[in-house]
């Protein structure tokens, strides 16, 4: 199977490719947009709001957020390329979930409002700026694609108390 016929399962927690750091996207090439093609695919089927390319088991600094339920304005999903926060204002709490974490949620604390910047699929820079669940999800992917996950955001007490999930979700591993 080629790159460009392969299909892509999201990886579960306990996964070793979700903690490591992905690798920096250097040229855009035809393995990229295959793989990029196959992460729209999964985040379609899935109805994520969001996908980092290591939840499909690539170590590859891709990240896709899809939100056009949400905002009406934002028509086709955003696929950003080594992407990185250039500024942060404000918290707000919210509940969060994870492809890579089935049926988990928690409260979560994140900046309210980022600046991002990175490359598109043409390799060109651009630089964003996110509020409220635009910011959320892309600080949720850009973790992904540093290896922190968003438990990580968790005080140990709140990890502990979700220890008996964890597991469960550790044990179901494998592609879904």
């Amino acid at each position: 199977m080629t790159e460009n016929q392969a299909t892509y399962g999201i990886r579960i927690f306990g996964d070793p490719v979700l903690r490591r750091k992905a690798d920096e996207v250097r040229n855009v090439d035809a393995k990229l947009m295959a793989l990029a093609d196959g992460m729209l695919a999964v985040l379609g089927r899935s109805r994520g709001l969001g996908l980092a390319a290591p939840q499909v088991g690539r170590s590859v600094s891709l990240c896709i957020i899809n939100l056009p339920a949400m905002d009406q304005a934002q028509k086709k999903p955003l696929i950003l390329l080594n992407p990185r926060v250039a500024g942060t204002h404000g918290r707000l709490v919210h509940q969060e979930g994870c492809l890579s974490f089935p049926e988990l949620y928690a409260d979560i604390a994140r900046p309210k409002k980022i600046g991002i910047s990175g490359l598109d699929l043409e390799g060109r820079e651009i630089e964003l700026e996110a509020d409220e669940m635009l910011a959320r999800c892309f600080l949720h992917e850009i973790d992904h694609l540093n290896g922190v996950l968003f438990i990580d955001h968790l005080s140990h007490l709140k990890r502990q108390l979700l220890r008996g999930q964890l597991r469960r979700i550790a044990g179901i591993r494998g592609d879904r």
